[in-house]
Order: C-alpha cells, then sequence, then structure tokens
C-alpha cells in the first residue's frame, strides 16, 4: 500500500467537518494520514477537530493562531504531510468510499501523469444540512465537467471554467514541489492559478470515469463570497496564462463574441499587452461597432486559418454557441487547444 496524506484546510467548519473527516476515514485505500489544519476557526471546529484526533491515530492536527486563508493553510498542512501522494479536500464536501484507491490505480498505472481527478456531483445543502439537488447552473457546470477525463480535453478547455474540481484531487508529492504549490495574495483564485500553472508547464491530468466525489454548495461556500471567485477574476486569471502562450503573445487574438464574456476579456487582455485584432459577432446591431478602439466584424469574415494568423478565443457562456463557434473553427482548419480556445 502506499500511504496517502489528505490535506484538509477548515475554518468555521463545525457543521459540516464531522461527516467529511468521516468520508476521508473510511475509504477502502486504508494507508493515508488526515491533516486536518484549523485556520482559527471561532466556531466549535477546534474542538471537533480535536476529539476526533485523540480517537483516531490516522489524524494529525494543525491549529493556526490566526487566520491563514486556504491556500496558506493548505500548503501549512502540506510542510507536515509524509505521503509521496497528497489528496485534497474540503471540510463541506464528501469522498465516496473507493475515490482514493481508484484515484491511486489510475495515477500509479499512467506514469506520465501528474494528478488525477474523478467525476462528481453537485449537491445543494440546505439550512438544515441536508444535501438536495444542485441549482441548474451547477448542474450544467458539473456535466461540461463530467465530459472532461483525458489529459487532451482537459488542456484544451482550461480556459473555459476550471476543469477540475480542486478538493476532488490525488497528486503526486513532487508536483507540488516542482509547481511551487497554491499561491498566496492573487487577484484571482489560487486553485484554478495552480492548475493553469501546471498545464501550461506541460502538467497531466486525467480523471477516474467515475462519480466518487460530492461536491457541495451553500450560500456560505468560499466560491459564493470571495471576490477571487467572480467571472471577472476568472477572466483575468485566463487572460494571464493565455499571455504566456507563445503564439498568442506572437499573433494576438481576435474575439469570437462581442458580448459582456468577450468584452470584459478585452480589457483583461489588454492589461496582459496581447494584441487584439477584431471581435467577430453574429449580433447585427454589434456588427460595426469599436469596442476598446477595436472593430466587431461579420463573423462571416472569418477565413481560413494560415500559418501566423491570429489566435481564436470563442468568448461565449452558453454550451450550445460554445459548441457552435467550435465548429465554426474546425471549418476553418483551427485545432481547439493550439490556434483556437473556448473562453467563458
Amino acid at each position: 500500500m502506499a500511504l496517502i496524506s489528505i490535506i484538509l484546510p477548515v475554518h468555521n467548519g463545525a457543521t459540516t467537518i464531522g461527516q467529511a473527516v468521516d468520508s476521508c476515514l473510511q475509504q477502502t485505500h486504508e494507508d493515508l494520514e488526515l491533516i486536518l489544519v484549523d485556520d482559527a476557526s471561532t466556531d466549535d471546529t477546534a474542538a471537533i477537530l480535536d476529539r476526533r484526533a485523540a480517537g483516531d491515530e490516522r489524524i494529525r492536527l494543525a491549529h493556526g493562531e490566526r487566520n491563514l486563508g486556504v491556500a496558506a493553510a493548505f500548503q501549512l498542512g502540506l510542510s507536515l504531510a509524509r505521503g509521496h501522494w497528497i489528496a485534497r479536500m474540503d471540510a463541506d464536501d464528501l469522498n465516496h468510499p473507493q475515490r482514493l484507491e481508484k484515484q491511486l490505480s489510475l495515477l500509479s498505472a499512467h506514469l506520465d501523469l501528474d494528478a488525477v481527478s474523478c467525476l462528481v456531483e453537485i449537491a445543494k445543502r440546505k439550512p438544515d444540512g441536508a444535501l438536495g439537488p444542485a441549482d441548474e447552473g451547477y448542474q450544467r457546470f458539473a456535466q461540461w465537467l463530467n465530459t472532461l477525463t483525458t489529459p487532451s480535453a482537459i488542456t484544451a478547455q482550461r480556459f473555459v471554467d476550471q476543469p477540475v474540481v480542486n478538493p476532488s484531487m490525488l497528486l503526486r508529492r513532487e508536483v507540488f514541489d516542482r509547481h511551487e504549490g497554491f499561491r498566496s495574495g492573487l487577484d484571482w483564485a489560487e486553485d484554478y492559478d495552480f492548475w493553469l500553472r501546471l498545464l501550461h508547464e506541460g502538467g497531466q491530468i486525467a480523471k477516474v470515469p467515475e462519480i466518487l466525489f460530492t461536491w457541495t454548495d451553500h450560500e456560505g461556500r468560499l466560491t459564493r463570497r470571495d471576490p477571487v471567485y467572480t467571472q471577472d477574476a476568472f477572466l483575468r486569471c485566463k487572460a494571464y496564462y493565455l499571455a504566456r502562450i507563445p503564439q498568442v503573445a506572437e499573433r494576438g487574438v481576435v474575439l469570437a463574441g462581442a458580448g459582456p464574456i468577450g468584452k470584459t476579456m478585452a480589457r483583461a487582455i489588454g492589461t496582459e499587452k496581447i494584441h487584439l485584432h477584431h471581435f467577430f459577432e453574429v449580433h447585427p446591431r454589434r456588427i460595426g461597432e469599436r469596442i476598446h478602439g477595436v472593430p466587431v466584424i461579420p463573423v462571416d469574415s472569418w477565413g481560413p486559418c494560415r500559418p501566423g494568423s491570429p489566435i481564436v478565443l470563442g468568448c461565449v457562456g452558453q454550451p450550445g454557441k460554445r459548441r457552435h463557434l467550435l465548429e465554426l473553427a474546425r471549418e476553418r482548419g483551427h485545432t481547439e487547444g493550439e490556434d483556437f480556445f473556448a473562453v467563458a
């Protein structure tokens, strides 16, 4: 068996931490340690963790004297980890019993992989703690997430949204050391930053094609209340990493879509000094406009992809429109993940 270190940072998670801990300790892969990092909680979390640690030698506990934030709290847990394999977990989510066993099997069988996730289900946590169906938007997000199982698909669609659920991941320990782990103090989400950094530097991620993780949504969830998880913040993060792709920096971009996503993306890539040639648009009222000084032209003007052509970014949010733009791109000779990227 291989030792897996599960790192679980928690701040004020008294209502859910017990179930999260149980789902870690009830894994069919038994050679594990659970590192609980209490990030200066002010509710009953610390007392709950103390009781759980006293009753199970697999638990290692760290208490923060001040609130570090999830990235720094995770790094603290990582400094205590003894395993060759690192698993992430959050205080309000649930592992299925075979999660780690099946993820480790896939990761061990493919030495080219740096990290492994799985398919997920997203549930809505009600005020009484019960789980119910997720909101429609999260259901669509889960459907999209669960189509991305191979390294090529995850890499190609990494600018649509975060292509993996952070607490569902199992990684090789040296991956964190090589890629500097989660960075604090960013203008965007530290987990999305890490995965984009890993993929930019050639990292390979795959997923076990089974639902092995329940990701819960509720009003107090960090992704709902922290400004680093807003769409604008995500687009700034995407622009930052797009600007570091050589062909984007050299050839500039065309934005297919002059709606809200396209306009926000135009500002973000301007900050990164990426040359924006023009917008493609289907909406007749937008054609002929200038946005940030750049013309909006009909999508029918989209010609064949040739050597040196600008990179096309499909900036639309609706899945059906994204698929249509990808079809148009392929008809014109573009390859997704090389000279065409969907951005949402």
